[in-house]
């Protein structure tokens, strides 16, 4: 029996249901999982780098005061010759300078290029964010303390302390390029690593993303080509259902008629000049040997032959095409007793000939032949 239309569309819907749903579950849980995971690698490259920071600025602190402490040693001297010898003893890169300001004028900074270079320059000219500014201008006095702060797009670790020498307040800082820190040795080491951590998960997870998006296209794919290959085939047993049921209701194998249906089909016999025709009739002492027999014959007897029930004994066979020695034959073989074949007779000959056997073979009805007289 082939699966209804409804039952078809239900089991549609719900497989392309269950294959969507799995799927986009899958996918967005994935790309739950790459977010969370590329903010917890951020947050803790964040956390690393600041730490650093954080690390190297108490260490540049220290320096600082230790630069101080050997300032303060030279004692109270005439002119700040003293102080600039000890910043330009100082190693520095192009990434790290010292600056040395009096009263907001910068009188000293020092790196590889710019040594002495803002001599009488304001401090401004130098630091020229507002957070730097705000730096300088807050520094405690004879206690270092640090910052980082962003000048013209990069990022310094500044530490500084301001003093008094001469009289005179002056500030001392020493700022380090936040690349300096972060990209040598063991620190640059460490960082490209969780980066290249970080990068490759996320380009695996992507990956299994995309993976699991083709997968979930062609599931897709193949449960619609599925649904189309039901309907089609469900199509296909429906119309062999109802070539079935429209053979079946007239394919003579599978009905049984009442004897006084017999006259119609002489006449349409007779007409088409269909010949020979045999009429045989059996005898059944029990009604369920006739029942065995109409299912047996369904085997040995094809569509030529009609079966008409005159009572519950009774059953007259109209064997069209057959001579009387085979129907003899055909019946004889597959009649089992106490069943019996009580007549058989042939007509050669349609027309009035059909109707003049039939009469032999004991009945005919008169007005039925008087018809049939008049069409020919």
């Amino acid at each position: 029996m082939s699966i209804k239309k409804k039952d078809r569309r239900s089991f549609k819907e719900w497989m392309s249901h269950q294959v969507s749903v799995r799927y986009t579950y899958i996918a967005a849980f994935i790309i739950v999982v790459v977010i969370l995971l590329s903010l917890y690698g951020y947050l803790k490259i964040k956390n690393y780098e600041d730490s650093v920071l954080s690390m190297y600025a108490e260490q540049q602190d220290a320096y600082v005061q230790l630069v101080l402490d050997q300032i303060n040693i030279q004692g109270e001297k005439s002119d700040e010759k003293i102080i600039s010898d000890i910043l330009s003893s100082l190693d520095s890169s192009a990434q790290k300078y010292w600056t040395l300001s009096k009263n907001q004028s910068l009188i000293f900074v020092k790196n590889v290029t710019e040594t002495k270079r803002y001599r009488g320059f304001t401090t401004a000219t130098y630091y020229v964010s507002d957070e730097a500014r705000h730096f300088i201008e807050n520094m405690g006095k004879d206690r270092v303390k640090h910052q980082i702060v962003e000048m013209e797009n990069e990022k310094y670790v500044i530490s500084g302390v301001t003093f008094k020498y001469n009289n005179a307040n002056y500030k001392i800082c020493l700022l380090t390029g936040e690349g300096v820190i972060l990209d040598q040795n063991d620190f640059m080491s460490a960082q490209i690593s969780l980066y290249s951590y970080v990068i490759v998960l996320l380009v695996i997870l992507l990956v299994a993303v995309m993976v699991v998006s083709k997968i979930a296209h062609t599931k897709a794919g193949e449960a619609k080509n599925l649904s189309k290959k039901i309907v089609s085939q469900n199509r296909a047993i429906e119309e062999l259902e109802r070539e079935l049921r429209l053979s079946n209701a007239y394919d003579s194998k599978w009905n049984l008629y009442v004897a006084d249906m017999l006259d119609v089909f002489l006449e349409k016999l007779a007409i088409r000049d269909v010949k020979p025709i045999t009429f045989a009739r059996i005898c059944f002492l029990k009604k369920q040997d006739m029942v065995d027999f109409l299912e047996n014959s369904q085997m040995f007897l094809d569509e030529r032959v009609l079966r008409f029930k005159e009572n519950d004994n009774y059953l007259v066979l109209l064997l069209v095409s057959f001579s009387e020695e085979e129907s003899r034959r055909i019946l004889l073989d597959n009649i089992k007793e106490p069943a019996k074949l009580e007549s058989c007779i042939c007509s050669k000959e349609s027309g009035m000939a059909l109707y003049e056997t039939y009469d032999k073979f004991g009945k005919i009805d008169i007005n039925r032949k008087s018809d049939m007289n008049k069409k020919m």
